[in-house]
């Protein structure tokens, strides 16, 4: 039997030591960008709205809210589902007036906002207004 050299011991382990750095490495290459995935999720991701309505146009199946930021116009599509929170009960596009108050949901689409679901029902909260009824019952109390 030949002795076994020292160098070819070294190179061996070397290369086999490795070989799961390169078998990360390949894994790594094939896998999706993070922020291409993440883009996708969010352009899908219905986000939420509440406000009042300052215009409607039955022609085109659109709301308006007027804000501070500038007005914000939602489509209502066949794919729109219209609530009523109270009653629990569907209602239609034409149901939509000024001054109501809406909450819902929509899905950008390009510069367009799709209504994703539309709800009645709701009126907007007032800040403050549950410390001040909490303060108004201890201030009665007898002492």
């Amino acid at each position: 039997m030949k002795p076994i050299k020292l160098p070819s011991i070294l190179a061996l382990s070397l290369i086999l030591a490795g070989l799961p750095f390169m078998a990360q490495a390949a894994d790594t290459a094939e896998k999706p960008a993070p922020a291409a995935a993440d883009a996708a999720t969010k352009a899908a991701k219905p986000i939420p709205y509440t406000g009042t309505v300052a215009a409607v146009d039955k022609e085109k199946k659109t709301f308006t809210f007027a804000e501070k930021k500038g007005d914000r116009v939602f489509v209502v599509t066949d794919k729109t589902k219209i609530l009523d929170k109270a009653t629990k009960q569907a209602k239609t596009f034409d149901d939509i007036a000024v001054g109501v108050y809406l909450t819902g949901s929509y899905v950008k689409d390009g510069d367009t906002l799709n209504a994703y679901s539309v709800h009645f029902g709701s009126t907007p909260s007032v800040r403050g207004s549950k410390k001040k009824a909490a303060a108004t019952p201890a201030a009665d109390a007898p002492k």
